[in-house]
């Protein structure tokens, strides 16, 4: 991947300061401290130049150091501020009006009246089929932990690469992505990762971390004593 241009340190605007302490409900979205001696700011991209709201995210200052020292990678950040987003776009839609009503002829006379009402529903959502109960995609955080190895293997197999652009480097990213659970569901002989039964459910991590362990990343950290991924009992996607 190529190395980030350091750009000059640019002040952070107070109105995006206050946004990105709203977005998190002004709690530290890695370890839920609520009242930390200090709030930070971080660029996920660790571009200091780059200070966009997509960018950035509060966290407090333990957890940030976490994430200058490698313990959180900017993957796992990145998710995090993409879990954020999502929640805070779905709660928009559930107090969203879901429809609309246009009432019209309406016949005049005491007697013999007649209504007629033109309905029309916008912002209907697709009728959504429903995980089977014995599978993780019933499961949020099994889902989602699958989903977060899955990125970190991502991850480490693009750490090494160099991309001239960064839509070269999203491209690859989602061919990358895309051959990991095209393998996931050769092996598992399903249609999507959120199929996988609970019985294998730790077949599937397992299946992820090994990946992570042969990556030169993986290789690298594990010689260095550093963790290269959170175990299911400490995620808290």
């Amino acid at each position: 991947m190529s190395e980030v241009t350091a750009k000059p340190r640019k002040a952070i605007a107070a109105v995006l300061k206050k946004k990105l302490q709203q977005e998190a409900n002004s709690m530290c979205p890695f370890c839920g401290n609520s009242e930390p001696g200090t709030w930070e700011f971080h660029h996920i991209d660790s571009d200091r130049g780059n200070s966009t709201y997509e960018n950035m995210i509060m966290v407090c200052g333990g957890c940030h150091n976490r994430i200058t020292k490698g313990e959180l990678s900017e993957a796992d950040v990145r998710l995090k501020k993409t879990m954020i987003m999502w929640k805070l776009s779905s709660a928009r839609k559930k107090t969203s009006t879901s429809g609309k009503i246009k009432a019209g002829n309406l016949a005049l006379g005491n007697t013999g009246c007649k209504i007629e009402q033109n309905v029309y529903i916008d912002h209907m959502p697709p009728p959504r089929v429903k995980a089977a109960p014995d599978s993780i995609g019933a499961n949020a955080k099994a889902r989602n932990y699958a989903n977060y190895l899955a990125r970190k293997l991502c991850e480490y197999r693009m750490k090494d690469k160099i991309f001239s652009t960064e839509e070269e480097r999203k491209h690859a990213q989602k061919n990358y992505m895309a051959a990991i659970w095209k393998k996931v569901k050769n092996d598992f002989k399903v249609t999507s990762y959120h199929a996988v039964s609970t019985e294998n459910r730790e077949e599937l991590f397992q299946h992820f971390k090994t990946l992570i362990d042969k990556t030169k990343q993986g290789k690298m950290n594990k010689g260095r004593g550093i963790k290269s991924y959170f175990l299911f009992e400490e995620y808290d996607g």
